[in-house]
């Protein structure tokens, strides 16, 4: 497991916190008119948090594009810790963007988009 810094995981996460705010932009300048958008942020009990942004509107009919930066004590049981060889009771922080978008589309009403990039890393 990479081990990083608190300089360089503060560095990460304004990355990835810019990532979300480029893709919410570029959604909401998709919308033409009755464009409505969301933010809400939140924590996690066991370490860190995150900002979810909802969007709504004639072109994006709904969208999605969160932000997370959480941490623990233990991988959790659904990780790939097994699979990495990874001990389960490391410490662990994850950042990362997820986006999902149902364009309004008469041709295809289920169409659907999702993009998910994190990192997982022992603090020092």
């Amino acid at each position: 497991m990479n081990k990083l810094n608190k300089d360089s995981l503060a560095l990460i996460e304004s990355r990835f916190k810019s990532v979300q705010k480029n893709i919410d932009k570029k959604l909401n300048s998709l919308n033409r008119k009755n464009s409505k958008r969301v933010a809400e942020t939140w924590d996690r009990k066991q370490g860190g948090g995150g900002l979810s942004i909802s969007i709504n509107g004639d072109v994006i009919e709904k969208a999605a594009v969160n932000y997370s930066s959480i941490s623990g004590n233990k991988l959790p049981v659904a990780s790939l810790a097994k699979n990495l060889k990874l001990k389960q009771y490391s410490k662990f922080h994850a950042v990362g963007v997820s986006v999902i978008s149902h364009p309004n589309n008469p041709f295809c009403p289920t169409s659907h988009i999702l993009i998910i990039g994190g990192l997982v890393a022992d603090l020092i």
